[in-house]
């Protein structure tokens, strides 16, 4: 081996909503993936593909906090319908930035007498995600 890695700690990431990151939260996935369309042309002798539409996809748990600014405009934009911009921090200086995206979902857990209430929260994609390293 030639190289030495350094894994990033989990404790650096953040999700960020128009400016406004969102607290509490935990279990956050990022896929970013093209569509694959295929391309094969007559005296082709294996079949082509091509990358043509970005469709990336969020999901995240949020423990319920009526007080974080964030919460609300997660919980404010499903209501509303509306597309907003999404960052998802990997590291304090490596993140994506999601061009627009719709709060797909909002699935809550109840608690009970001692256990929190929780959020479970799907954004599908409506632009493009760009990466920063």
């Amino acid at each position: 081996m030639t190289g030495v890695t350094t894994p990033i700690l989990a404790t650096t990431g953040k999700v960020m909503i128009d400016g406004t990151e969102i607290i509490g939260i935990s279990n956050v996935k990022f896929g970013d993936k093209n569509v694959m369309k295929d391309v094969t042309v007559l005296g082709d002798l294996a079949k082509k593909n091509s990358p043509t539409i970005q469709d990336w996809s969020l999901t995240f748990d949020m423990i319920a906090q009526k007080s974080d600014a964030g919460q609300v405009k997660v919980r404010a934009s499903k209501s509303a319908k509306t597309s907003k911009v999404y960052v998802v921090y990997i590291s304090a200086d490596m993140y994506y930035t999601c061009e627009g995206g719709y709060v797909e979902t909002l699935d809550n857990t109840l608690g009970g007498a001692e256990e929190l209430t929780k959020t479970s929260v799907t954004i599908s994609s409506n632009g493009v995600a760009t990466f920063t390293p």
